[in-house]
């Protein structure tokens, strides 16, 4: 579906908060930060990006923060994807708190 201009500046808005959270993701990685931020900002910063395209492409952002959804939904419609196919399984851990990939608990410690 071609896109519209109205769907051009809603996708324009997800890249820019998309970005936003790139960049909080960044510093969380300087020392002394907690992991959570970093995994909570990522996430973010992909759920956003993903559904710019998938308002770009016509579609409503879904109000979802489960990125395999979303990446199901981009696949539905034959939209590109990420070359590995989803989020990382340990990914959830880190976003809500868990234990990080290595054995490090979050928060830095």
């Amino acid at each position: 579906m071609p896109s519209s201009s109205l769907n051009q500046e809603e996708a324009r808005r997800w890249v820019r908060k998309a970005h936003a959270d790139l960049i909080l993701a960044h510093h969380a990685m300087e020392p002394g930060l907690g992991w959570e931020d970093l995994g909570f900002h990522a996430q973010q910063a992909a759920e956003k990006a993903l559904k710019a395209v998938l308002v770009l492409d016509g579609r409503r952002a879904p109000r979802t923060h489960d990125l395999t959804e979303v990446l199901r939904l981009l696949r539905t419609d034959g939209l590109p994807t990420p070359p590995d196919g989803g989020p990382s399984p340990d990914a959830d851990g880190v976003r809500c708190g868990g234990a990080i990939p290595g054995g490090r608990v979050r928060g830095g410690e």
